[in-house]
C-alpha cells in the first residue's frame, strides 16, 4: 500500500516487520509518500504512533482502492481525543 502523504511511524510495543528487518520498540520509520510497502507483526503484535502532515489517501498496492484516511477515521472514531485537534 502506499500514502499520499510523508509519514514517520514509531513502533511504541512489540516488532514490526517490515521486510527482513525487524523493528522494535523505539524504532522510527520515516516513509515518503506514494512508496509502496507492507510490514507484518511479530508474534506478539505491536503498537505504532503513525504522523502524516495533513490529509492523506490510502492506496492499495494494486491501486484498485483509495481511501480518504481522513474521513475514514472521523466515521470510525465519530469525534476526535480531546488531546487531538481535529
Amino acid at each position: 500500500h502506499s500514502h499520499s502523504q510523508d509519514e514517520i511511524i514509531v513502533v511504541t510495543s512489540g516488532e514490526m516487520i517490515v521486510g527482513r528487518r525487524t523493528c522494535g520498540r523505539g524504532t522510527m520509520l520515516a516513509i515518503a509518500k506514494d512508496v509502496l510497502y507492507g510490514f507484518e507483526t511479530g508474534k506478539g503484535g505491536m503498537q505504532f504512533i503513525n504522523f502524516r502532515p495533513s490529509h492523506p489517501t490510502y492506496t492499495s498496492a494494486d491501486g484498485s482502492q483509495v481511501i480518504d484516511e481522513g474521513a475514514f477515521y472521523r466515521d470510525v472514531f465519530k469525534a476526535p481525543p480531546p488531546y487531538i485537534e481535529a
